[in-house]
């Protein structure tokens, strides 16, 4: 796959490669060749997937910590798995995290794979429990699914066709729901992507509002403590006068804790 915009044409290698992206890139490639590792000693072959690998009976046992480590396992018969995953994480991934921020970028990493492993649990329990999923597929989907709400018009060349990026993320969608709901494909898969993709698009689009949500309500926790120390202000220069008017023998006891109470916070 490559890419160009505008007049300028170049591949998509010459891309810098960003620090999340790299480390990402690194652990998937540690824990695949560790698979590879167990693939071929008989007693150790399935122990990766049964215990990172994201199951129904795992959750049902409380391993919980399946729904973030599936997505660093793949299928260790099938290297063009983790392959596909890992350029697509290098080509459009690193311009979602230069857009992001690596923090950012990470959350948005984790909780796509996270919600793409729920919708897949759902459809296994739902299926009757049997199978592992493993893959990242749902992150990367989101990721794509971000990168063409950034950069729709940029053009890649998927396989020998070159098309818009938006283009070909429709396309991937739309052969994953013929998958879903027509062929009679890996139902599971497919709907992990379109998860991981609902996700992307849900993360982009309501995160604004989110954050215009949240600012709100800090604005107006802000406003009702200015209000209550405006009102403490008021009630201790209150008390003060009375104490310099009659002595501290005229308070009541609810006038002495207050003053108590504006010492400690005084203090503070």
């Amino acid at each position: 796959m490559e890419y160009w915009e505008g007049t300028s044409y170049h591949f998509a290698l010459a891309h810098r490669l960003t620090r999340v992206v790299r480390a990402l890139i690194a652990i998937h490639i540690a824990v695949f060749a560790a698979q590879i590792v167990c693939y071929f000693i008989p007693a150790w072959r399935s122990v990766p997937e049964q215990v990172l690998g994201l199951s129904v009976e795992g959750i049902r046992r409380g391993h919980l910590w399946q729904f973030v480590t599936y997505m660093f396992l793949h299928a260790p018969n099938w290297i063009l798995h983790i392959i596909f995953n890992m350029l697509c994480l290098y080509w459009f991934g690193c311009d979602i995290e230069a857009q992001f921020g690596s923090r950012r970028f990470l959350i948005f990493y984790l909780t796509a794979g996270v919600a793409a492993g729920l919708l897949s649990w759902g459809v296994l329990s739902a299926a009757g429990g049997g199978g592992i999923v493993v893959g990242a597929s749902g992150a990367i989907m989101a990721i794509l699914v971000v990168c063409a709400i950034y950069f729709p018009h940029r053009r890649v060349i998927y396989i020998l066709f070159p098309m818009k990026l938006r283009t070909l993320v429709l396309l991937v969608l739309g052969l994953n729901l013929w998958s879903t709901f027509v062929a009679n494909g890996n139902e599971v898969a497919a709907l992990a992507h379109l998860g991981g993709a609902a996700y992307g698009y849900l993360f982009v689009r309501a995160t604004p509002m989110v954050a215009k949500r949240l600012r709100r309500l800090q604005e107006a926790r802000e406003r009702r403590a200015w209000q209550r120390a405006q009102g403490d202000r008021e009630r201790l220069d209150q008390i003060l006068d009375k104490v310099h008017r009659e002595g501290m023998g005229a308070l009541k006891w609810r006038e002495k804790r207050f003053l108590q109470y504006m010492s400690r916070q005084r203090g503070r």
